[in-house]
């Protein structure tokens, strides 16, 4: 807009665009309530709350929004705002909606939004942005940016800016020089001296918008918002140099309008000489509070960096005593001139010189500290991306937490530790459980990295002492290694005795959203309403004590079905097979008639179609698995699937199936499972419940038969037994594998096809997928036995 022509069509002042507004009913002198909102770390919400109300005594709610909090002052106490350490930025509410209305058509919400600006409460949120013009920190910029010419413009910007504070708003609208004379008539203005025309004010509107069930974009809100904020005040838009800033904060259904009363964050304080890593310093002041330092505590900083954090205490919560060090020289450097910055600064402003804090060169593994001679821990560790890397932190990590346990008071020390490589970090914590107990987790982001604050008390065990520090010691640090693969890193253990210990892990062996992956890729199977401790339920009843009796004796009774029809067809003859296909058939067909085909197969489909269905989806369920089926593979199990949904449809179906795979579909039917999503179900547990058994006994007989000894004891019992059981006329009572192995063995002459065959080896590709199975087949010839055992 420019200032040529009419004045009163092309702008107003900043003191005239208040006139307008009534602000003048409010005495000068006298206090406005408002509420201001204040911007803050991400997860320390309630610090910056505890904080407010310490030193304001106002009452704090804090938004919808995370990092956002808002409390209600009198105008005469917004000094004391401006002195907070745990906010970043603040503003004055002009209006708020905790439930707005937004219209489903792009252009109704705007159009409202325009509207609206006319509607708004302006006057004391205005007042307030005039009354803090004297009070805010003016935007200051880093050292070196863009050169001193640039500083100067910067400098010489600032000036500009603050110019009206010189000035007083007068009932009339016009402004009144604070040095001017009381006495009117002496201090009448030459011609020369007349007042120069108002400066037009300038101003931006910034949008901030969460949610997803908006119809319009940020940009698109504070385009038309701040169109009709210009031509309802007449001020200048610029997105530079603005003297007013008005936001407008939307998430979900709340909206607020607000005007900014900060230029620069108030995080920007104490650091001058920046890392590549500084922490901010409201962040500091967060895990500073998180640790609650009280007098005479010695705090270490092992990671200080620029020394962000130990300078924040030393100046907030200076009654303790702060040692920062790091093992980068340039980051000592930095600390260095940073607490010289602070030191000068006391110095010109009369306070007391000297800072409770102390820097070195370490190393953070060997720290040259006493033990137990530490209250509080307290650092930044290398998230594995600007500093360090991912790889190393997982020897960097453990080695440094035992190092602060050793310096660290038993009992009663705290750490409070800051990572973004949580994974690691968990698992290194848990391999100190005897030293460090987790206590609590704060939710933080840190350059729009999703990181957490950790809260850690120091137990009482001694250090050195302690089952974890004592295998430590011992030099079993390196008990695995870390290799990427495929751009994951997979832990490999070096100690054999430490695998139960990484198993019992829940923090790093989480195996739930795996699952439901592979289930998806397999199965084709979602169950968004599963309820897996209702399904182990099931299971326990069914597959233990008395339930497992009765799968036993059912699966005992279909073997002998299965042999004495195959020994029908065979007659004397002797037959060639792959022990592996023999084994696995057979006990599939029993297993799957156990299970799901009731006790007279009630769903009415051959076993043994059902068998060359499972062979063929089955032997490409890894490659489902890896997602690398080629296009005809891709048929293949689309098509077994179908035929194995197929022929599961009826099972538990009605009262004549098992009880097992009945009370499995039950549970289904009450999580609303569909009936496709049923069969889909059942197919996988098909497979769970048969993918081991013929693998299995491929292993036990092939062993037998390749060790001569072991299958002549095993035949020697099985004589035993059997005339045992002739005398007592009572069944054989063996597990399931023993039975099976029995019955084998009571009806055929089994052997190895070549007497010096061997046994094959694991097929490596089923790694993580059950039971392995051999690369290939052990040949043998088996016929019906002439005399029985």
């Amino acid at each position: 807009m420019s200032s040529e022509g009419d004045g009163e069509a092309e702008g107003r002042s900043v003191e005239s665009c208040l006139t307008p507004l009534n602000v003048c009913e409010t005495t000068v002198g006298s206090a406005i309530t408002v509420t201001v909102g204040a911007t803050v770390p991400t997860g320390f919400e309630h610090t910056a709350a505890e904080e407010v109300n310490e030193k304001i005594g106002a009452d704090v709610r804090i938004g919808k929004d995370r990092g956002r909090i808002y409390f209600s002052i009198s105008t005469d106490m917004l000094y004391q705002v401006h002195l907070l350490r745990s906010v970043d930025n603040l503003f004055v509410v002009v209006d708020e909606y905790q439930d707005y209305q937004f219209k489903e058509s792009k252009e109704e919400t705007l159009a409202e939004l325009m509207e609206l600006v006319a509607k708004l409460p302006w006057a004391n949120a205005l007042e307030v942005w005039r009354l803090n013009n004297s009070l805010k920190k003016r935007k200051t910029y880093r050292r070196g940016a863009k050169g001193k010419a640039k500083s100067e413009k910067a400098d010489a910007e600032s000036a500009e800016v603050q110019e009206p504070q010189e000035t007083q708003q007068s009932c009339e609208g016009q402004p009144r020089d604070k040095e001017a004379p009381a006495d009117p008539e002496t201090s009448s203005p030459s011609a020369e001296e007349a007042p120069s025309e108002p400066e037009l004010i300038k101003f931006r509107v910034t949008c901030s918008r969460a949610g997803d069930k908006h119809s319009f974009s940020s940009n698109e809100a504070a385009r038309d918002f701040g169109g009709a904020v210009q031509d309802f005040f007449q001020w200048k838009a610029d997105m530079t140099k603005f003297d007013i800033e008005v936001l407008l904060n939307i998430h979900d259904k709340e909206m607020v309008v607000g005007i900014a009363l900060t230029e620069e964050s108030l995080h920007r304080r104490n650091i001058t000489h920046f890392g590549p890593t500084t922490l901010r310093s409201t962040l500091c002041y967060g895990m500073l509070r998180l640790c609650n330092p009280q007098p005479a505590d010695v705090i270490l900083d092992p990671m200080c960096g620029t020394g962000a954090l130990p300078l924040e205490g030393a100046i907030e919560f200076n009654s303790a005593f702060y040692m920062g060090g790091d093992n980068n020289d340039m980051a000592i450097n930095r600390t260095v001139n940073n607490m010289s910055h602070i030191q000068k600064r006391k110095e010109e402003g009369d306070s007391a010189p000297g800072l409770p804090f102390d820097t070195v060169q370490w190393d953070v593994c060997r720290l040259p500290v006493r033990t137990s001679s530490v209250d509080i821990i307290i650092t930044d560790m290398p998230f594995g991306k600007r500093m360090g890397s991912r790889k190393k932190n997982w020897d960097l990590y453990p080695a440094c937490l035992r190092e602060m346990a050793r310096v660290c008071r038993p009992g009663s020390g705290t750490a409070v530790l800051l990572t973004q490589d949580k994974k690691c970090f968990s698992k290194a914590v848990s391999r100190m459980g005897g030293l460090w107990k987790k206590s609590h987790t704060v939710w933080v982001n840190v350059g729009g990295l999703h990181a957490a604050v950790y809260l850690l008390k120091r137990t009482v065990g001694a250090f050195g002492e302690t089952p974890e520090d004592v295998y430590e010691a011992q030099g079993y640090r390196n008990r695995e290694v870390h290799v990427r693969v495929a751009g994951r890193y997979v832990t490999v253990l070096l100690d054999p005795h430490s695998y139960d210990e990484v198993i019992r892990d829940p923090a790093s062996l989480d195996f739930t959203r795996y699952a439901q992956v592979l289930m998806e890729r397999i199965f084709g199977l979602r169950l968004p309403g599963h309820k897996p401790a209702k399904a182990k339920g099931i299971m326990r009843k069914h597959f233990q004590g008395a339930g497992l009796t009765l799968i036993n004796v059912t699966m005992r009774r279909q073997l002998a079905a299965l042999l004495k029809a195959e020994t029908a067809r065979n007659q004397k003859d002797w037959k060639v097979d792959g022990l592996f296909s023999f084994s696995y058939s057979l006990l599939f067909r029993a297993g799957y008639l156990t299970l799901f085909g009731g006790e007279q197969n009630n769903n009415g489909a051959n076993p043994a179609d059902v068998y060359r269905e499972y062979q063929k989806f089955e032997g490409l369920l890894t490659k489902m698995a890896r997602g690398t089926l080629k296009q005809e593979e891709k048929r293949t199990t689309q098509t077994a699937r179908q035929r194995l949904s197929e022929f599961l449809a009826p099972a538990g179906a009605d009262q004549d199936s098992g009880p097992w795979v009945q009370a499995y579909r039950q549970l289904l039917q009450a999580e609303g499972a569909d009936d496709e999503t049923q069969r889909k179900a059942l197919l996988m547990q098909l497979w769970a419940t048969q993918g081991n058994v013929g693998p299995a006994a491929f292993w036990l007989l092939a062993f037998l038969l390749t060790n001569p000894d072991a299958l002549a004891a095993v035949q020697q019992e099985f004589t035993r037994v059997s005339r045992m059981t002739t005398s007592q006329e009572s069944p054989v009572h063996t597990p399931v594998f023993g039975e099976f192995v029995y019955l084998i063995f009571s009806h055929y002459e089994l052997e190895l096809r070549e007497p010096d065959a061997e046994m094959p080896e694991v097929d490596p590709s089923r790694y993580g997928f059950g039971m392995l199975q051999p690369r290939g087949d052990l040949m043998i010839r088996y016929r019906v036995k002439r005399v029985s055992l």
